[in-house]
């Protein structure tokens, strides 16, 4: 392509292991994990039915 179009690649895609080394080793990471499970946790403690009436357990 780049001989035929004369494209210029200046980006490098290095794939997932590097985003997720990143993503991982964020600061923010273990806040937002304990969240979620929390949230999760509250969710499959309150059951919704379609009349938008909750009950617990």
């Amino acid at each position: 392509m780049v001989e035929r179009i004369g494209l210029q690649l200046t980006v490098v895609d290095t794939g997932w292991p590097t985003a997720s080394t990143i993503g991982w080793g964020s600061p923010l990471m273990l806040p937002v994990v304990v969240g979620f499970i929390v949230i999760n946790a509250g969710h499959a403690s309150v059951e919704i039915n379609q009349n938008g009436e909750y009950r617990y357990f």
